[in-house]
């Protein structure tokens, strides 16, 4: 039932082990020989448990019959088997000498079956080495020969097979100071882990790799595997770019808001204060009603003081936002550009009822703020279009205007004078979104975003109840 099988002949009693060596057809090695089966069948010899003898030998004619087991390192693993039709072929001496051929034989056959086994196992470990998801390589510490590489090694650089085995593994090396400082680094500890380096492609362009090696001392071969961490680095570029952008946006608002709060509300400070001494005098005076005709005018450098100061406030952070929601903020916003600049601002909104969570209300808010901001301010237009809706997942918002056209820098960018642009593309990339700006022949430019819609901003809405 568990798939062995069943050995009831003298080959069973052999391969099982099943002899005794007092018995005369017996050996101390375990084999079993007879000079005639039909004596021994005919003698009842056979019929002790461990003299089991079917007649299937006798019955085709074979009188001399040897079973020499075949072991390696004490394991059976088969059975040889010696027959002839005439009696009397078989001596001690010459059973002996089977035994002993036997013996090199087990061994020749386990080791073949072990080298079977052995080659399965390379197979194995090829196939995962190749398929590995990060390069592995080896190649002597010296530099002087590259060994092997997976494909994914020779993706990362670039390369065929042909281009780097048998061929020198130092000239693949950006920098040659941090091979040397890496082989150093080996031979003091075995090994490096997370080792940053630069690798030339066979194009010429550098890929930025993070590399793990182990040193095999007695021969002098590196093992490792690698990592090609380019696309992090240029992420990691762009994130500290951005962060100076940042900085120097926030530095510009500060001086923008410092110089309003300067000009704007300290003349209209120094007005409330020279028109309350004004009104002093001249109730010491008994001027009463000129008294009263300067308070009216004080009052109203105090509103226009009021109005400023909210309207700072609002500029900062838009109270709509919490109030009517998005797409009150958005009207509202519209209405003030409209009424302060003359120009026709058409809002469209098909995101119906579904909710836009807080934190993309404001980011969608800043981006069309600022898309108007530089249609108005930039573009000069006259009319723009601004358009949002919601489809399959994603919230859309498209902000088109007539004016004139200007484009986004693919050179030096050190100026502000399209920080606009950066800050709504910077702002959509966080959101997980994408960004996008086309223009026409003559004149109007068209900002689209997607952003992800039902899902978390980064960073947005910790701790408010919804």
């Amino acid at each position: 039932t568990r798939g062995d099988p069943v050995l009831e002949c003298m080959c069973g009693n052999v391969l099982c082990g099943r002899t005794d060596s007092k018995l005369p057809f017996f050996t101390e090695a375990g084999s079993f020989w007879t000079n005639s089966t039909t004596e021994l069948l005919a003698s009842g010899g056979e019929k002790g448990s461990q003299g089991r003898l079917r007649d299937r030998c006798n019955g085709e004619g074979y009188e001399s019959v040897a079973l020499i087991p075949l072991r390696a390192d004490d394991a059976m693993v088969g059975l040889l088997q010696i027959n002839d039709h005439r009696r009397g072929q078989f001596t001690p001496e010459m059973i002996r000498f089977f035994e002993g051929l036997s013996a090199s034989i087990g061994i020749a056959f386990a080791r073949r079956r072990g080298e079977a086994v052995l080659a399965a196992s390379e197979e194995t470990i090829r196939h995962l080495f190749n398929n590995a998801e990060v390069g592995m390589f080896r190649c002597r510490l010296d530099g002087s020969e590259s060994l092997d590489m997976n494909d994914k090694c020779l993706a990362i650089l670039g390369r065929t097979r042909g281009d780097v085995i048998g061929k020198p593994s130092s000239v693949l090396w950006a920098d040659p100071k941090k091979r040397e400082a890496m082989v150093e680094t080996v031979k003091a500890k075995g090994r490096v882990d997370g080792w940053e380096c630069s690798f030339l492609r066979k194009n010429g362009s550098i890929v930025e790799c993070i590399a793990s090696m182990r040193l095999s001392p007695e021969q002098g071969i590196l093992e490792g595997s690698a990592m090609d961490i380019s696309a992090l680095k240029r992420a990691e570029a762009k994130i500290r770019m951005f962060s100076h952008q940042l900085i120097a946006v926030r530095e510009q608002e500060r001086r923008r808001v410092s110089a309003g709060l300067h000009h704007d509300l300290g003349s209209l400070t120094v007005g409330i204060s020279a028109g309350l001494d004004a009104v002093v005098g001249d109730i010491q005076c008994g001027k009463t009603q000129e008294a009263v005709r300067m308070l009216k005018r004080t009052r109203k450098l105090f509103d226009q003081s009021v109005s400023r100061l909210k309207k700072t406030a609002i500029g900062l952070r838009p109270p709509e936002l919490d109030v009517v929601g998005l797409n009150g903020a958005l009207r509202r916003h519209f209405a003030q550009v409209a009424e302060a600049r003359n120009i026709h601002i058409h809002f469209r909104d098909s995101v119906g009822r579904r909710r836009v969570p807080p934190a993309m209300a404001t980011i969608v808010f800043r981006i069309i703020q600022e898309a108007v901001t530089n249609a108005v301010r930039h573009g000069r237009a006259k009319n723009v279009d601004v358009r949002l809706s919601a489809a399959k997942g994603k919230l859309l918002l498209v902000v088109r205007n007539d004016g004139i056209v200007f484009r986004k820098p693919v050179g030096n960018r050190k100026g502000l004078s399209h920080m606009g642009l950066r800050m709504m593309e910077e702002m959509a990339t966080f959101a997980g979104g994408a960004f996008k700006i086309t223009h026409g022949r003559a004149k109007g430019a068209t900002v689209q975003v997607r952003l992800p819609f039902g899902t978390a901003v980064p960073g947005g809405d910790k701790g408010k109840k919804r």
